[in-house]
């Protein structure tokens, strides 16, 4: 029983230090940044 305490104590420390992390991040990661649209022609244009 003691061992299965420790393990519910355990999860719980580390949904905390989940729901931390996750409050730091942004709310999404995959945005991108603003500004103009690389375009197929602007790959193919020599510079």
């Amino acid at each position: 029983m003691r061992r299965e305490l420790e393990a519910v104590a355990a999860d719980r420390v580390a949904g905390a230090a989940m729901t931390a992390w996750l409050a730091a991040q942004p709310a999404q990661l995959d945005a991108p940044e603003p500004g103009t649209e690389v375009t197929l022609a602007d790959l193919l244009e020599p510079d």
